[in-house]
This record gives structure tokens, sequence and C-alpha cells, in this order.
């Protein structure tokens, strides 16, 4: 809330106004505007300026060209009550994979942006929902590698993950586009 009132008279409350102008002119169901504003901040620039903006206070960390679009469609399979897959699906609003330079070491990180124009409450585990379900789908990827290996043995066959396996980082910003303050 802090930082949100900081950022108040900067530039990115302005570019806000002139987009919600937009939105009032064509505003004719959720779906027109859910479907304006993921394609307004999924241009590489603005995305990158975005998460540039919240996450390095407007240092330039996260160079647009080197975004990579990613599907936003994620699965999981959670076990119900009798041990049954229960598919799930959910769609992000926008997933890229960018390249950092940390400290001279390149870092791979995926970076997801939520469109929100009502107030949800909510929104903070459904976004965790997200990157759980991301998490979970890079363990399954690597633990589908490592099985097919003869020499894994004891935990690390067991958890389908070796001590020195890494998992790329995901961050979530929530961008929130309604009137009402979020309270």
């Amino acid at each position: 809330r802090h930082r949100q009132q900081q950022k108040k008279s900067g530039r990115v409350r302005l570019r806000r106004h002139r987009f919600m102008r937009i939105i009032k002119k064509g505003e004719k169901c959720l779906g027109d505007r859910d479907t304006l504003t993921k394609n307004y901040v999924k241009r590489a620039d603005r995305f990158a300026g975005i998460f540039n903006y919240y996450l390095f206070d407007g240092k330039q960390r996260i160079d647009p060209a080197q975004l990579r679009e990613q599907d936003t469609a994620q699965i999981v399979l959670p076990y119900g009550k009798d041990l049954t897959e229960m598919p799930m699906q959910r769609f992000r609003d926008i997933l890229k994979q960018a390249v950092l330079m940390t400290d001279g070491h390149c870092q791979y990180v995926l970076l997801g942006i939520e469109n929100q124009s009502d107030v949800h409450y909510a929104m903070a585990v459904r976004s965790y929902l997200y990157d759980a379900i991301e998490y979970a789908a890079q363990v399954q990827t690597i633990a589908g590698k490592l099985r097919k290996q003869k020499d894994v043995k004891g935990a690390e066959f067991l958890s389908g993950f070796r001590k020195e396996d890494r998992l790329v980082p995901v961050v979530t910003l929530t961008l929130y586009w309604g009137r009402q303050e979020w309270d």
C-alpha cells in the first residue's frame, strides 16, 4: 500500500489514466476489458517497464528484447479423496521468461502479470496457486528426465529431484485497474 501511494505521481500512474480512458470508451463487458488490459501489458517494452519499475525502482534490469513469451495454460493433477487424479487447468494473463544478470551471472526467471479490474481479496492465494502449479510442472519435468537415468537411487529417485537441481524462480505481479480503492 505504501509503495502504491509513493508511485501515484509516477509515470506508471499517468499511463494507467490514459489506458483507463481507452477502457471507458470501449467498456462493454468484462471480457473486452480483460482483453484490452492483456494486450496493453503484453507488449515487451511495457511488460519490462512494469517489472523494472516495481521490482528494481526503475533501474533497467529487464531488457524487453530478452523476454520470451510462455504458455499461459497450466495444468496440475492433484489427487482427490479417493486418490484419483483430478485435472485442474488455470490460465495466467501473461507469462514471460527473462534473463537477468546478477553479480555477473545469468539468471533465468519467469515473470507473470495478472490484470485485475475488480477487488479480489483472495488474489494473493490465486497468484500463489499459479506460481505453485508452475513450480510443480518444473519438478515434474525434472523428475521425468531423472527417472530415465539408471544411476539414480535413494532419495533422489523417490523425490525425482537431485540435490543440485534448481527451479526457475517465478515472480507474479498483480496490476489493479479498478476505480474503487483496494482496501
